[in-house]
C-alpha cells in the first residue's frame, strides 16, 4: 500500500515546480464538471543532440499540470489517476496554484508594496519626531486572489493530503512532499468557492535517467515486442561514426552491448522492427559517404548484411512498417547531398522466418511530389502514409503529402504546416490524429505543437492555455 507523507506548504509567489530543459508541458484548462469534446494534456521530451553514457535525474511531471474550475453551486469532486514509473525517486512532489497571479495580481501587489514602504518611511520620520502614530501593516489591505478556491479538499489513495483548511485566497503556491510506491494512484480533488473559481495541480519526481553502454548521437531506438529498446550505430563523442548495438531495458534502466557489430558502421539511418522480429537496418552514412548497405539484425542477435541493396544510397530518410509486411523507405539525401523524391519498398516474405536471399528493394520513382529529407512519415489506420515537412536543398519544408501503397504514389495536401519544420516529431494519437512537435524552422529551434486531423485532411495549432502552469517570476 502507498504511503503518504504531508510536508510543510508555502506560500512564496515566486515558487514554481522544477522543470528541466528535458520537460515541456503544456496546459489545457478543464472544468471539474465532465464536459463533452477531446482534451489533450502534453507532456513532450526534447532530448539533447547526443544521449551520452551518464547516470543522472532530472525532474519530471507525472501528473498535470491540470487545472480543475469550480462551476457554481455545490462543492464539485473529480478524480484523475496517474502512474507513477520505477524510475522515480522519493519524495515526490505534489504542487497546488490557487487562483491566477495575471498582470493585474502583480501591479496590484506593486502598489501594495511601494504603499508599505512609503509606511515605513513615514513612519521612521514619526519616530524622529517623537510621534507614536500606528501603522496598518501590509495585511489590512491586502485583497484576495481572484478565482482562487475559498475551501476544498485533495486526497491520494484515499489519503487527505491537502487539507481543507491550507486552502486560503491569500496563499498563492502550496507544496507537498508525498511518499508515493510505483504503480498507479488515484487523486481525488474537491472544490467551493465562487463561480469560475480554480487549481492548477501538478505532481512531480525525480526521474533517474538510464545509463547507456556507449555514448552516441544520430542512433536509431526501435522498440522490440518484449519491452527492450534497440540502440544502434550514430556518433561517438569525438564524431567517429559506430558500429556497435545495445539493448536498453526500461525496467533496469541499464543497457547492455550485443557481441555482435553492425556490419557497416552508420548513422543517420533507419531501423525497423519486421514482423519476423527481426529488425532492419537500412542506409545512412559511414566515414566515406552515403550508403546502399542494409543489414538485418536476427532474434539471435545476429547482424547479417543483406545482398540486397537499395538502388539508390540515402542518410537523412524515413522507413515505415506498411500493414502488409513490407517497410516503405522514402527521401532522404542521396551521395551528391540532393534531396529525393523517390522511394523504395522492401518487401518482407510471409512466415515465421526470413530468408535474407529472397529480400529485395523496389525502386518507386513517382513516390513523393516533393523531394525531402529529415521528414516524418506516419502510417495512419487507413494504411496510407503521412509525410510531413523536411528539408529541400535550402528550404525547410511545410508541406505534405499522403502516400498510398495501393499506387505507389503519393499526393500533396492542400493544407500545410502552420510552421514548416525539419527534424520534428510525428506520433499518431488513439483517436487518428497526428501529433507533431518541435524541430528547426530555419535556425531557431521550435516549441510549437500541431495536429493533423485525417477526416478533414487539416493541420490545427494546439496553443497553451493563457495561463500559465506556474506563477510568473
Amino acid at each position: 500500500m502507498s504511503s503518504l507523507r504531508g510536508g510543510t506548504g508555502s506560500s512564496e509567489p515566486g515558487r514554481c515546480p522544477e522543470r528541466s530543459t528535458l520537460a515541456v508541458t503544456l496546459r489545457l484548462r478543464r472544468a471539474v464538471t465532465l464536459r463533452t469534446g477531446a482534451f489533450l494534456l502534453l507532456i513532450l521530451s526534447a532530448w539533447p543532440s547526443a544521449l551520452w553514457a551518464d547516470s543522472a535525474s532530472v525532474t519530471r511531471v507525472l501528473f498535470g499540470p491540470e487545472e480543475f474550475v469550480h462551476t457554481a453551486g455545490p462543492p464539485d469532486t473529480v478524480e484523475r489517476t496517474f502512474t507513477v514509473p520505477p524510475s522515480a525517486s522519493a519524495p515526490l512532489t505534489l504542487h497546488l496554484i490557487n487562483g491566477h497571479p495575471d498582470d493585474d495580481d502583480r501591479e496590484d501587489k506593486n502598489r501594495d508594496r511601494e504603499r508599505d514602504e512609503e509606511r515605513d518611511r513615514d513612519k521612521e520620520k514619526d519616530q524622529d519626531g517623537d510621534r507614536d502614530v500606528p501603522s496598518c501593516g501590509p495585511s489590512a489591505e491586502r485583497r484576495s486572489r481572484e478565482g482562487a478556491v475559498s475551501s476544498g479538499h485533495i486526497l491520494l489513495d484515499g489519503v487527505q493530503v491537502v487539507s481543507p483548511r491550507e486552502f486560503s485566497k491569500q496563499a498563492e503556491v502550496l507544496h507537498k512532499a508525498l511518499q508515493l510506491a510505483p504503480g498507479l494512484h488515484r487523486l481525488e480533488i474537491l472544490l467551493s468557492g465562487a463561480p469560475d473559481s480554480h487549481v492548477c495541480v501538478t505532481i512531480t519526481g525525480a526521474m533517474r535517467l538510464g545509463k547507456l553502454a556507449q555514448a552516441r548521437a544520430g542512433h536509431t531506438a526501435t522498440l522490440l515486442a518484449d519491452g527492450t529498446v534497440l540502440v544502434t550505430g550514430g556518433r561517438d563523442k569525438d564524431a567517429d561514426i559506430l558500429s556497435s548495438a545495445e539493448v536498453w531495458d526500461p525496467t533496469t534502466l541499464q543497457s547492455t552491448l550485443l557481441s555482435a557489430e553492425l556490419t557497416t558502421p552508420r548513422t543517420e539511418h533507419t531501423s525497423t522492427l519486421l514482423p519476423t522480429r527481426e529488425t532492419l537496418l537500412s542506409a545512412g552514412r559511414d566515414r566515406h559517404g552515403v550508403l546502399f548497405s542494409s543489414e538485418l539484425l536476427t532474434r539471435e542477435g545476429a547482424l547479417t548484411a543483406l545482398p540486397a541493396n537499395l538502388q539508390i544510397p540515402r542518410a537523412g530518410h524515413t522507413a515505415t512498417l506498411l500493414p502488409d509486411g513490407r517497410v516503405l523507405i522514402l527521401g532522404g539525401v542521396d551521395a551528391s547531398r540532393l534531396s529525393l523524391g523517390e522511394g523504395e519498398e522492401f518487401a518482407v516474405p510471409s512466415g515465421a522466418l526470413y530468408d535474407p536471399r529472397s529480400g529485395a528493394f523496389a525502386l518507386l520513382p513517382h513516390a513523393l511530389h516533393i523531394p525531402r529529407h529529415n521528414h516524418t512519415a506516419t502510417l495512419l489506420p487507413t494504411g496510407q502514409v503521412l509525410v510531413m515537412g523536411g528539408r529541400h536543398e535550402d528550404e525547410v519544408l511545410g508541406s505534405a503529402e499522403v502516400f498510398d501503397p495501393a499506387t505507389g504514389e503519393s499526393h500533396l495536401l492542400d493544407a500545410h504546416l502552420h510552421t514548416a519544420r525539419v527534424r520534428h516529431t510525428a506520433s499518431l494519437l488513439n483517436d487518428g490524429r497526428v501529433l507533431i512537435a518541435g524541430g528547426r524552422h530555419r535556425d531557431r529551434e521550435l516549441d510549437t505543437v500541431e495536429v493533423f486531423d485525417p477526416a478533414t485532411a487539416t493541420f490545427h495549432r494546439l496553443r497553451p492555455s493563457p495561463r500559465a502552469p506556474c506563477p510568473p517570476h
